[in-house]
């Protein structure tokens, strides 16, 4: 059983770094966790001396999945943070890019200095809006992985300000929209300063014209094209399972008593919908958060869900077969073989 403070330590320590956790897999130890960063263990209920033998290898492991280490099989994942989208400018543009942006499970964060533009984000539900200069707002805005900025300013002085503020930080994606010409003067006039002994910047990471090439001509296409950037360079680069939010709060943040089951693929062969480290989590009163792709294998892993927590059980590795002609006759056309490890969670 996993207690509640494993899933709370992990929603504090991704809002400032990467960690990972493992999992035993076989053996008289099986169900037993951790959770670490670098050198540090975070949370673990394995005994020390037992787990040392494999920790140094288990935390330069690459990827997410099922990994024998030493003769001993482990789950292993790497967690990130909720990608953030921060949109300088609320604009047509930047208000159909946030919306988008929201719906892709973006936290998204909008830098406004005129009152009534910063309005039109509170009403489209950004997760953050800074009203004020955006370049102060931008200096001023926390480090975190996994932050991807977009400048749709009004103006040229302004996407000077914010790409030069931006690219002073860490970043995983840059794009700035703008005509050919109105892009080239703005990096030709950075690049003169810079040899004049401005501070250097990576002029060459800015995405410009920004977005993939669809054509897009009105506000919400040119938000398309954006974000289909945006997800092109996240999911090519991060290596990171993402802890979905609908996921990890009702977990992290749920008053006691705690009882539930937290269910993960671990594993996936041939064309099942979903990739590994995707999670769903049932808790008390049979209340449902996130999803594993719908269909044949969630309705079975709910079920063994179910007889899980009616008899009481721990821990448990089900093996779902996409294939199989019980999943034909369901509809699903997907195939492959999914491996879902199922653990039970308290307070």
């Amino acid at each position: 059983m996993i207690n509640q403070t494993f899933y709370q330590t992990i929603a504090e320590e991704i809002k400032e770094r990467k960690v990972f956790q493992a999992t035993v897999l076989d053996g008289e130890k099986k169900g037993a966790k951790l959770l670490a960063s670098g050198d540090e263990i975070l949370w673990t209920n394995m005994q020390k001396e037992w787990l040392f033998p494999y920790f140094e290898e288990l935390k330069v492991l690459k990827g997410n999945g099922v990994r024998e280490v030493q003769g001993q099989l482990f789950y292993h994942e790497w967690i990130g943070s909720r990608k953030r989208l921060i949109v300088c400018g609320a604009g047509h543009v930047g208000i159909a890019l946030m919306k988008l942006a929201k719906f892709l499970g973006f936290y998204v964060i909008v830098l406004e200095d005129r009152e009534e533009f910063a309005a039109l984000a509170k009403e489209a539900k950004a997760d953050e809006i800074l009203c004020a200069d955006m370049g102060e707002s931008l200096r001023n805005l926390p480090e975190m992985q996994g932050s991807y900025y977009v400048v749709v300013t009004r103006g040229h002085a302004y996407d000077r300000m914010c790409i030069e503020e931006i690219l002073k930080k860490s970043y995983a994606y840059v794009g700035m929209m703008g005509s050919k010409g109105r892009v080239k003067r703005l990096l030709e006039e950075i690049k003169k300063d810079m040899v004049h002994g401005a501070q250097p910047l990576p002029l060459e990471d800015v995405h410009t014209p920004v977005g993939l090439d669809i054509g897009a001509q009105t506000p919400e296409e040119i938000a398309v094209s954006i974000m289909a950037q945006v997800i092109r360079e996240k999911n090519q680069h991060q290596g990171l399972v993402e802890f979905a939010a609908e996921v990890l709060e009702p977990v992290a943040g749920h008053a006691s008593p705690l009882n539930g089951v937290m269910a993960t693929i671990i594993e996936r062969k041939g064309s099942a919908p979903r990739e590994v480290g995707t999670k769903i989590v049932v808790l008390d009163g049979w209340k449902v958060y996130g999803t594993i792709g719908g269909g044949i294998l969630e309705a079975q892993v709910l079920d063994a869900i179910g007889s899980m927590m009616k008899e009481n059980k721990t821990f448990r590795i089900m093996e779902v077969d996409l294939s199989a002609k019980e999943a034909e006759k369901e509809g699903s056309i997907c195939g492959g073989k999914v491996k879902v490890m199922l653990e039970r969670i308290y307070e």
